[in-house]
């Protein structure tokens, strides 16, 4: 165990117990589905472990946090990669990083990515819903700079026609109250990606397969991935 410096007087709990019990629980209400829990709500590499050898994913939101998804011995196709500012750089480190799921914040960053890439293209969708968050997490209004607006509907089925798109990706906010509102969006995602898979098949190219939603009551974030 490395020495303590004198500053260091931060002590982290966790109850894996608890932990344990209320991801089981989870995958109970909700089975047949990768739930990938979010690095930022505890990076301790320990407890990303233990999350890993339970048999979840990670959900990653700087390529930092990526890194530390490989480091808990997360295999890359459980690990979900939602930086919505990610530079050149870190496209060009998890491109090839076969099975792993990257979200992108814009269309243009998809022109970013090799042709050839071999991780999972998905497009962060604004779902354009209130869902009761705090004005400073609540990330899925008009204005939001998060994502591609539901609306712009063209623009989407033409980017999954022109680009390997193979997701869609939404998250209304943090600490929702609204469970109406995050239903309706999750209509929504699922409706378009039927959309777009009735277009992209009368050309014969690849579906949309893969519908993610980052839902967060608390600290605790979790990660869906429902095949469509």
């Amino acid at each position: 165990m490395p020495q303590l410096r004198a500053e260091d007087t931060a002590a982290i709990v966790a109850h894996l117990p608890r932990l344990k019990a209320r991801l089981a629980h989870l995958s109970e209400a909700m089975p047949g589905i990768q739930h990938s829990i979010a690095i930022k709500t505890n990076p301790q590499i320990e407890l990303l472990r233990t999350l890993v050898s339970w048999g979840y994913g990670l959900e990653a939101a700087s390529i930092e946090e990526v890194r530390r998804a490989k480091d808990a011995g997360c295999t890359v196709d459980q690990i979900v990669f939602d930086s919505p500012v990610k530079t050149r750089l870190e496209i060009a480190e998890v491109a090839y990083d076969t099975g792993m799921l990257v979200n992108v914040n814009t269309i243009a960053e998809l022109e970013r990515f090799p042709a050839d890439a071999t991780c999972v293209l998905g497009i962060r969708i604004n779902p354009q819903v209130h869902a009761g968050s705090p004005e400073m997490f609540d990330v899925s209004k008009n204005e939001s700079k998060f994502g591609v607006p539901i609306s712009n509907q063209s623009e989407l089925i033409r980017a999954a026609i022109d680009f390997p798109v193979r997701a869609l990706h939404i998250h209304s906010g943090s600490q929702m109250q609204n469970l109406e509102a995050q239903k309706e969006a999750l209509i929504g995602l699922r409706d378009m990606a039927l959309t777009i898979n009735a277009r992209v098949q009368e050309k014969f190219i690849r579906l949309i397969s893969v519908a993610d939603c980052h839902r967060k009551r608390s600290k605790g974030g979790l990660k869906c991935l429902p095949m469509v």
